[in-house]
């Protein structure tokens, strides 16, 4: 979700409902936006979040003060995090409890939100960090097709009289609910 996360987080634990006081794992936390939402809105009892990338996680410890929540970096099975939420459904002896939900598979909803730019160097100069789907293909074009691409989107942007450009932006969130407890 990139320098989104934040707000689609907020917007994708409203829409999960949740329980209070249940007990959440974090799968690929990234930087922890999505915990920290859990644990603003979601009065969880306990939160644990993990990522294959220790700078990630280092930085989502840096930024949960909520007691509710740990951040792991996974090394293989040991951790009990799991890279995937499939191996989380299928290698846990009992994965949810009883009206858990596992938000992977099964409905399916777009999120949006409003993302407005000061200007189009405000648009473009994320793509130059190489974090990401988008930046890492940007950094991986030569130069003269970067600003190839960076020519093509400033003219198909349209900027208001102010310079500003205002789009939106849409994430997909899953979720599903199990029907039968294992």
């Amino acid at each position: 979700m990139g320098r989104w996360s934040r707000r689609l987080a907020r917007v994708f634990v409203e829409w999960l409902h949740p329980r209070p006081l249940a007990h959440w794992l974090d799968v690929g936390c990234g930087t922890g936006a999505l915990t920290s939402a859990i644990c603003e809105l979601g009065e969880p009892a306990s939160v644990v979040a993990c990522d294959p990338s220790a700078p990630f996680v280092d930085h989502a410890r840096s930024r949960l003060s909520d007691a509710r929540a740990s951040a792991l970096t996974w090394r293989g099975r040991s951790t009990k995090c799991y890279p995937c939420p499939g191996l989380i459904c299928y290698s846990c002896p009992r994965p949810l409890s009883p009206g858990g939900i596992v938000a992977a598979q099964v409905e399916a909803a777009p999120m949006e939100i409003s993302t407005d730019f000061a200007h189009f160097d405000d648009y473009w100069t994320p793509f130059l960090s190489g974090t990401g789907p988008a930046p890492g293909y940007v950094m991986s074009l030569d130069p003269a097709g970067r600003e190839r691409l960076r020519e093509r989107l400033r003219l198909r942007l349209h900027a208001g009289s102010d310079g500003r450009i205002a789009l939106r932006a849409r994430a997909w969130a899953v979720r599903g609910f199990p029907s039968s407890t294992p």
